[in-house]
């Protein structure tokens, strides 16, 4: 039986065809040549997208009823986050209303899945929590429903890469962290720590900006020097995010999946960090050789889902989990429906369910009457008198209600800074980056105060494109409704290793 993985790149759409573990077709979509002119711009980009992949099945013979998503981690909401230990039946209540404290929204608009796993050394469960607003996979159903595929899954790319591990007999025991990179086609860059199997911590890291959509047109790229640089930021800043949240599991090792061309700077890197490394070879999960293309290995280890057993099961088609429930009801029907029935066991077990209930009923009166001696002991509560009237009654839930609706007026002033924070790496330029990031309060003022540094080459265009910053910060609806005042406190020439680059610091305030 012959599979199909799609995976959704930030650069193009990756397509691969298996046959058990072998490769039987590959297919890359750049989303750049899909851009139209005149009637087609008003296209909507779903239906661009499902035409092309459906031209290139055609093209390439394949045939398929169904096929695995993998989605980028800008489409997700990734969690871990500790908990008591409880029962099978309150987890999932629990797990909801936890994940609250986590996510910027409302838990109503996600379709999410969790996984729960031991801490024995906390003596805790952790959650692993993965969700994806409605409206974003409702863009992905629209398109499988244009080529008249069934989804059979939808996994995170960070997460589909670990079958590549197994497949390649790579073990990660203990604290490892995981990295797959591929400098050449700028995809997005997975970081995800492991303990023992089990996802600790991830980050998704984008070189070139944010993702292109099919009316974008040709991007430019970053060339190698520039790449490398700001990956070593980025995976420098990865590690530290990780040891802050988890201070006392160190990690031990780094596997790598990445192409030759930057296996030197990156294990360099790596062991200036303390950390040992190893670098995983394409050409032992891959039946065929073929160029390093990390889009094309994520939809292939979603194919493999069947074949390497992970131990992240997180899968957030909602399909699935109605199809477990009706298999299990399902089950019960044949268990019920295979016996005959003897009438003479359903009298016996009445029977004896009945003698059970009658001695605990004669057991339970002597507790009920002390109980009820109990009550009778209580003091009576003050507050309310049970001969108040009804004016009496009135005029204390007046009082109530004044003091909610003073509660509702210091809730309404807080200000929620979740949607603004996000805005800002999702509007930051190439070349520009950002060092340190600080929020401040005061009685009647909020401030946000950022540093950062600009490399373009030229200090003119630098200094250009950190105006440019400041000014889509300005024109977001989103982050100018909370800061009305933003300006460059400095901006200075700087040195980073041999290359000359422009240093700023800008003020956000909310008066």
């Amino acid at each position: 039986m012959r599979n199909l993985g799609i995976y959704f790149g930030p650069k193009s759409i990756s397509l691969v065809e298996t046959e058990g573990q072998k490769v039987t077709n590959t297919v890359s979509i750049p989303l750049y040549k899909l851009s139209g002119t005149g009637i087609e711009e008003k296209i909507p980009e779903e239906i661009k997208i499902a035409a092309a992949i459906k031209d290139e099945l055609r093209k390439n013979n394949i045939e398929t009823k169904e096929a695995g998503l993998v989605l980028l981690g800008r489409d997700l909401i990734i969690r871990t986050f500790h908990m008591q230990v409880l029962s099978a039946k309150d987890t999932y209540t629990a797990v909801r209303f936890e994940a609250k404290k986590y996510i910027p929204f409302r838990v109503e608009e996600l379709v999410y899945d969790f996984q729960v796993s031991l801490d024995r050394v906390n003596k805790k469960n952790l959650v692993l929590f993965v969700g994806a607003k409605k409206e974003i996979l409702e863009k992905y159903i629209s398109i499988f429903a244009q080529l008249g595929i069934k989804m059979s899954s939808i996994e995170y790319a960070g997460f589909s890469v670990l079958r590549l591990l197994q497949l390649a007999k790579v073990k990660e025991k203990g604290v490892t962290a995981v990295v797959d990179i591929d400098l050449a086609e700028e995809d997005e860059i997975n970081f995800v720590v492991l303990e023992n199997g089990m996802p600790l911590f991830s980050r998704d890291i984008m070189l070139s900006g944010d993702a292109l959509s099919v009316d974008a047109g040709q991007p430019e790229k970053l060339d190698l020097v520039e790449r490398l640089e700001k990956l070593k930021v980025e995976l420098r800043i990865s590690l530290d995010f990780y040891l802050r949240k988890f201070p006392t599991k160190n990690i031990s090792n780094v596997i790598v999946i990445a192409s030759e061309d930057s296996r030197q700077e990156i294990e360099a890197f790596v062991r200036e960090r303390g950390l040992e490394v190893k670098f995983v070879d394409s050409g032992k999960f891959m039946d065929r050789p073929m160029a390093f293309s990390l889009g094309l290995f994520k939809a292939y280890a979603i194919n493999l889902k069947k074949i390497i057993k992970n131990k992240v099961v997180i899968d957030l088609l909602p399909y699935r989990i109605k199809s477990r429930g009706q298999e299990q009801v399902a089950a019960i029907g044949q268990l019920i429906f295979g016996f005959k029935i003897d009438f003479r066991f359903i009298l016996a077990a009445l029977a004896v369910i009945g003698a059970s209930f009658g001695i605990n009923y004669y057991r339970l009166q002597p507790i009920k009457a002390q109980l009820s001696a109990v009550m009778g002991q209580r003091p009576q509560a003050v507050s309310i008198s049970a001969d108040s009237s009804l004016e009496d009654l009135s005029a204390r839930d007046g009082l109530y209600r004044e003091k909610i609706k003073v509660i509702n007026q210091m809730l309404r002033k807080r200000m929620f800074i979740t949607g603004q924070l996000d805005m800002v790496p999702r509007i930051i330029p190439d070349g520009l980056w950002l060092r340190n990031f600080g929020f401040h309060k005061t009685e009647n003022d909020w401030t946000i105060d950022m540093s950062g540094s600009c490399y373009v080459g030229e200090s003119d265009k630098e200094r250009k494109l950190i105006n440019k910053f400041l000014n889509d910060l300005k024109e977001n609806p989103n982050f100018s409704k909370n800061f009305k005042k933003m300006n460059i406190l400095s901006m200075d020439e700087g040195k980073m290793g041999k290359l000359t680059l422009t240093n700023f610091m800008i003020e956000c305030r909310s008066q």
